[in-house]
């Protein structure tokens, strides 16, 4: 399965993702959304995040880009895949699932 970058943030300022997580790499802390991008169903993985509001189940990354969370938190293997493939080429051996951290009343 190819891997390809990211559309510019000015020609995507916006990504709505579903079946979404939230991962932390260890031991920086540093926090990725890791989902399926509404429009195309592609996995994808966000800078990291700078700014999230679980009210409004948005948040910015390091790009400036806009993340919107649609329903609940979810699994999908591409994103999984693209998650293992991203991580492999940014040398991140050790990660953990944070989704479930956060207030859960906000994701349903």
């Amino acid at each position: 399965m190819p891997i390809w970058m990211a559309a510019s943030v000015s020609e995507q300022p916006v990504i709505e993702l579903l079946q979404w997580r939230i991962f932390e790499i260890v031991p920086d802390g540093e926090r990725h959304f890791v989902g399926r991008n509404a429009q195309s169903y592609n996995g994808r993985v966000s800078s990291s995040i700078q700014l999230l509001d679980a009210d409004r189940r948005q948040g910015i990354t390091l790009s400036g880009r806009v993340y919107v969370l649609i329903g609940p938190p979810g699994f999908a293997s591409v994103c999984q895949y693209v998650w293992d493939q991203w991580c492999e080429r940014n040398q991140v051996s050790s990660y953990h699932d944070v989704t479930d951290e956060l207030s859960e009343e906000n994701w349903q």
